[in-house]
């Protein structure tokens, strides 16, 4: 479900040399959120907790317009900020997407990001089906955006989500999802008395400390890809930028620097690996330099060794042969040897393996060695 609205209340923006003039924000400018200059410069709309946004539905021209309330913040990115609203039309909870110029998007809410999991405390997968259904689920996305022209740009541990919750969407669950969040409010430093705030700042910045929405653990289908913020039709875009740690090799060159499908797919082997384990496979240039320089079975070793900080994994060795097998066919060095191809072949012997095997599943009462 996606809606777009063109909000009624349209702020002027700042004069284009505004620095700040005097308004600062009585906190870490930056600290788990946005910065002051994103309203500054980029012209984002001043949301606060409360607010109700109107406006025209231009998905659907001629419907009822469109009307969201300010529940809370879920969190925020390069392009825009991400609120929980109530639908006051047809009564639900939506995600609430606020770009530049005043658009807004609808969105389906989602659970925590695999970034964002060690927060809520949620361990990462620790049975067969969950592992299997994840990694599935995942490639499907990405092969479906392959196979219509899109690559990602920035595939990562916070740009994937889980599912919520059957009970994510309470009252209680929703007061208790935003009991973390801390206002960091604007105020005016120089002599004298302070002017009106100006209305392209918000009253204040909401700073997302532990803001996920309960998540569903036991439901990997709902595993959703997020900010297509970086994302672009065609077969490569040069002057890329992407998350370091998922970064392949191609794109570590400063050249050149370009991203493809095949990056795509490195991308997507390091948040396998990330999701199943806690941890970046690269954590520094010198480790993904390091693996570079590794030969073919010392790679495929080093990834076998690595997920045994999965409990699941750790004393399934079979299986977990299998899924470095899968990691591995992504993390290629050489770009054009990575392929969806054999990818899903793997996958579907994994999943052959699965079913073979009744799908052997280890409760989440039992946790994972991190």
């Amino acid at each position: 479900m996606v809606q777009t609205i063109l909000l009624s209340r349209t702020p002027s923006p700042p004069p284009p040399n505004y620095v700040g003039n005097g308004w600062r924000l009585q906190g870490l400018n930056g600290y788990h959120s946005e910065t002051i200059e994103k309203y500054v410069h980029n012209f984002w709309c001043p949301i606060v907790v409360g607010d109700v946004l109107c406006g025209d539905n231009l998905l659907q021209p001629g419907q009822e317009p469109c009307s969201f309330r300010i529940l809370g913040k879920l969190g925020f990115g390069a392009y825009s900020t991400v609120w929980l609203g109530w639908d006051t039309i047809f009564h639900r909870h939506l995600a609430i997407k606020n770009k530049r110029l005043y658009l807004c998007l609808g969105l389906n809410p989602l659970g925590s990001t695999l970034r964002g999991r060690e927060y809520s405390e949620l361990d990462p997968p620790s049975d067969s089906t969950t592992i299997t259904t994840f990694i599935r689920t995942l490639f499907k996305k990405v092969e479906a955006l392959h196979r219509n022209g899109i690559c990602h740009g920035d595939l990562s541990a916070a740009n994937v989500a889980f599912g919520v919750s059957q009970n994510a969407l309470t009252p209680s669950a929703v007061q208790r999802t935003f009991s973390y969040g801390l206002k960091a409010y604007f105020v005016y430093i120089k002599p004298g008395e302070p002017p009106k705030r100006p209305q392209y700042l918000p009253e204040y910045i909401v700073q997302t400390i532990n803001t996920a929405l309960m998540s569903d653990m036991n439901d990997m289908t709902k595993v959703e890809i997020l900010d297509f913020g970086n994302a672009f039709e065609g077969c490569s875009r040069e002057g890329a930028k992407g998350t370091r740690a998922f970064l392949a090799p191609e794109m570590r060159d400063k050249t050149r620097c370009y991203a493809s499908p095949k990056s795509d797919l490195w991308s997507l082997g390091c948040v396998f690996f990330y999701a199943l384990t806690g941890a970046d496979l690269f954590p520094s240039d010198k480790d993904a330099e390091g693996y570079r320089a590794t030969a073919s079975e010392g790679q495929l070793e080093k990834i076998d060794a690595a997920l045994r900080r999965n409990y699941y994994l750790s004393s399934h060795p079979t299986y977990r042969r299998k899924v470095t097998l899968v990691i591995r066919s992504l993390l290629q060095i050489d770009p054009f040897k990575r392929s969806l191809e054999k990818t899903s072949r793997l996958i579907e012997n994994l999943e052959n393996d699965f079913h073979t095997n009744g799908g052997e599943t280890i409760r989440s009462s039992q946790k994972n060695p991190m």
